[in-house]
Formats: C-alpha cells, sequence, structure tokens
C-alpha cells in the first residue's frame, strides 16, 4: 500500500496551521482538561483538512495480475524457435493475463491482455528489416493497467535497438529477458553513402559506399540515383568494412538521392541493407571572368572555349573584383601583380582559389591574410615560398612553410587529404614545374589540333 497526493505542495499549510494554535494555546495558558482536548481536536480537524485539500489516496495493488509477452519477429532471428519459447511462456502463465507485442522495427500488438487463444503464428503487421526494442518496451508499459501488478518478459537473440533506454522505457516495470536463437549465415551491410554536399550540373562526382560484412564472400552491390537504373557490380567482399567508389555526373538542378542496397550470397538478415545519401544540385557553372585590360576578358574566352570548357561566360572590370568575388565559388588568378588584387574578407568561406600569376620572387595576387585562413597546397614546397604567391606572406609572418598541407601530386596519390569541410577556403599555389607544363601544353596542343586552331610554324 502506498499513499499518493495529488497536490503535495499544499502540504505546507499543515505546519503553518498547527504553529498557528500551538501560538493562541500559549498565550492563553489553557490548562483545563476539555480545553487540551479541544486543541487536539482542532489539530485533527486542520490535519485532515490539509490531507483533503493535498489530494492524498490510497493506493493499493490490484489482485489482477498482467503481463505482456514481447517477441522479436525480426529477420535476424530463428522465428521456428522464437515461436516455440513463445507458446512455452504463455503456458506458463498460469492465471495471468497475458498479451502479446510483436516488434521488428516497429511494434503491434499480437493478442491482447483479454484473449486466451492459443498462438499458433505471429501474424502482427511488423517491419522485420530491423530490431527496436525500445518502441515494443513503450507500448507495453502503456497498456499494463496502473493499478494491476504487471510485468514485460522478451524474447530475443539480442541484435535490438533501444536497449541503452531499456528501463526508462519500460516505465519502471519488472522486465524479464529470455534470449532465442540467431539465424545462423553471412550478414553484410551498408553502413554509409557518401557524396559531396553540393554539385553543378555536368560536374564530374563521386559516391563512396561502405559495406560492413560479417564475413568473407561475393555480393551484389547496386547504386540507383533519383530512383532510376542502378549501377549493379559484383564484388568480393572481405570481412569487416569494404569501401567502393562510383563515379558519375550530375544532372539536372535540384535534389538528387543515391541509393545503395548489397546482396551478399547466403544474408539471412535483411537489416541495413539498404542506404541512402542525397546531394544538392545547383544547376550549370558560369565563368566570371575580371579583365585588367579591355578586351582581355573576350581573348580568354575563346581560347577556354577552344579548349572545351563550354559555359557561360560573364566579364567584369577588375575593380568591380570584389562584387566578382562574392559571387565565385572558384576564383583562379593570372595576373602580374606585385600586389595583392584579391581581399581576405571578399572571400566568402568554402571558396576554392588557384594562384598562377606569382612567378617570381616578389609576386603577389592575394592579401597574406587570405593565405593565413586558408588550407594551402602546393605544386612545390621549396619554390612556392621562395619565389612563388606565398612568398611574400612567409616573409611577411603571416605564414610558415609548415602551414602548406600538401602538394598537389600527394592529394591526386592519396597521399594527403583534400578539403575536410564544406566551409573551408583552399587555396593552390601553382608556381610551375616544368613536367606540368609540358603535360599541359600536349593537351593544348592537341585540343587546338582537333579545334582546327592555331598556326602551325617551322622550326
Amino acid at each position: 500500500m502506498t499513499i499518493e497526493f495529488m497536490h503535495p505542495l499544499r502540504l505546507i499549510a499543515l505546519p503553518v496551521c498547527s504553529a498557528v494554535i500551538l501560538g493562541l494555546c500559549l498565550l492563553r495558558r489553557s490548562r483545563s482538561r476539555k480545553e487540551r482536548i479541544s486543541h487536539i481536536l482542532r489539530h485533527v480537524i486542520i490535519l485532515l483538512t490539509v490531507l483533503a485539500i493535498a489530494g492524498m489516496s490510497l493506493l493499493s495493488a490490484s489482485s489482477d495480475r498482467t503481463a505482456f509477452l514481447l517477441v522479436d519477429v525480426s529477420d535476424s532471428v530463428n522465428e521456428e524457435e522464437t515461436l516455440r519459447l513463445a507458446r512455452e511462456a504463455l503456458e506458463n502463465t498460469g492465471n495471468r493475463k497475458t498479451g502479446v507485442i510483436a516488434f521488428g522495427r516497429n511494434a503491434a500488438v499480437e493478442r491482447s491482455l483479454n484473449q486466451t487463444s492459443l498462438l499458433t503464428e505471429l501474424t502482427a503487421r511488423v517491419d522485420r528489416s530491423g530490431s527496436d526494442l525500445n518502441s515494443a518496451l513503450q507500448m507495453a508499459s502503456a497498456l499494463l493497467p496502473t493499478d494491476s501488478n504487471g510485468g514485460i518478459a522478451v524474447i530475443s537473440d539480442g541484435r535490438v535497438t533501444g536497449e541503452e533506454n531499456f528501463f526508462s522505457s519500460a516505465g519502471g516495470v519488472p522486465v524479464n529477458v529470455l534470449q532465442t536463437e540467431s539465424r545462423s549465415g553471412a550478414d553484410a551491410q551498408v553502413t554509409s553513402v557518401s557524396v559531396p554536399s553540393s554539385l553543378y550540373t555536368g560536374q564530374k562526382y563521386t559516391t563512396m559506399v561502405t559495406v560492413h560484412a560479417s564475413e568473407a564472400g561475393e555480393a551484389v552491390l547496386m547504386l540507383s540515383r533519383d530512383r532510376g537504373e542502378a549501377q549493379t557490380r559484383t564484388v568480393t567482399l572481405r570481412k569487416g568494412e569494404n569501401t567502393f567508389a562510383f563515379e558519375a555526373v550530375a544532372g539536372k538542378a535540384g535534389v538528387s538521392t543515391m541509393e545503395a542496397q548489397v546482396i551478399m550470397n547466403g544474408d539471412s538478415v535483411s537489416a541495413h541493407d539498404t542506404g541512402a545519401a542525397y546531394t544538392v544540385i545547383a544547376g550549370e557553372a558560369s565563368v566570371l571572368i575580371a579583365e585588367g585590360r579591355n578586351g582581355a576578358g573576350k581573348a580568354l574566352e575563346q581560347m577556354l572555349k577552344a579548349a572545351g570548357i563550354d559555359r557561360s561566360y560573364e566579364i567584369v572590370a577588375v575593380a568591380d573584383g570584389e562584387a566578382a568575388c562574392g559571387r565565385a565559388d572558384a576564383i583562379i588568378t593570372i595576373t602580374p601583380a606585385t600586389k595583392p588584387v584579391i581581399r581576405r574578407d571578399w572571400v566568402r568561406p568554402g571558396t576554392h582559389i588557384s594562384c598562377v600569376g606569382a612567378d617570381m620572387e616578389g609576386k603577389q595576387e592575394i592579401e597574406s591574410a587570405l593565405d593565413a585562413a586558408a588550407r594551402l597546397y602546393v605544386d612545390d614546397r621549396a619554390q612556392s615560398v621562395t619565389s612563388g604567391e606565398l612568398e611574400v606572406a612567409v616573409k611577411e609572418g603571416a605564414i610558415a612553410e609548415a602551414d602548406i598541407v600538401a602538394e598537389l601530386g600527394e592529394v591526386i596519390a592519396g597521399k594527403a587529404e583534400g578539403r575536410t569541410s564544406d566551409d573551408q577556403i583552399t587555396v593552390f599555389d601553382t608556381s610551375g614545374i616544368a613536367v606540368q607544363d609540358l603535360a599541359s601544353s600536349k593537351v593544348a596542343y592537341e585540343r587546338a589540333v582537333e579545334a582546327g586552331l592555331g598556326t602551325c610554324a617551322q622550326l
């Protein structure tokens, strides 16, 4: 038996009233028996009145014994073994009213507390691709009568989510667990799907799919974009983590979703066989050219188009550089400047800058404070700090050679990491390396020949 108060704060009135009556008694110094009895009765009346105002009630446990049996029906459990254990548990309940809740990724009542029919099969409509014990415990504790001597029993293979909230989810109701057998066999799960957070129409990108396998084996890995036709591969999984790359080209503007699914030979557990991610495609990229000399921008546009960079172009004067930088996701500087043409506060988070013009001591195209705020990459470390874009910033003490993250070749070879967040500013200083110049010249020559541009000269 327990005592419960609906308004416990009102009990404060009890000592206050008692103190008042006691004070009056002391003032009057009443000593007759009749007056003492009167004072006691007043205390009793006040006590009962305060208890009534506070909403006191006596609670006692009901003689009705009720319980819920929670049965895990997810794909990972052995269904025949689980059903057998559930029947045995129901047979041993005696006169206790026992309901059955089937649970997987969600939970549903299989048999109510008032039903006594034999459990021949588990027919509740439940998503069997997962196993959320938390939702089943909450449902059972909510359905148990508050005045009953209730309990909860769980039959599961232990591959559940929600066990970290085990006792709080049950609302203080006693919980017993009976572990059943899991289905034997291999299990492969898609643990992550990764794509760039934003793209432009026509931009090439890579989707990374990570698969965890409980054992080595063959599997089919499928990746579909926007629920279209899937790219399908037959892959060999090793035990543990496996990562696969899918190349694609961004389509039309909008939100694009990528969905991956793995099907492994002998996989008996369908939970987590799929995964998804999305990216935002911003439409076609445009090129903004800030020209220092009238007509230079148009000439550059023609060269870029001849090189196969067919985009929409806009030409502005260098005087409008601040506004132009504020609109750009990527900036390329090709000037002979010895004083910065781009300031730190012009550049928004997430911008990439490639500096090409600084190829000798004293040249500088971007402010040193911008170098200090950026993630730095170069084509050659030693050259960049002696005769490249970073030379002036190093001399001014804004950065040190140790601040250079990597050379471009290290990033391409996978030995160094590129951008690590979408809001990082990245700077690439290319002061020029002969072998890169030769390779670039070969590509430029081949494309010029294909386009029928240029003039052949006999040397």
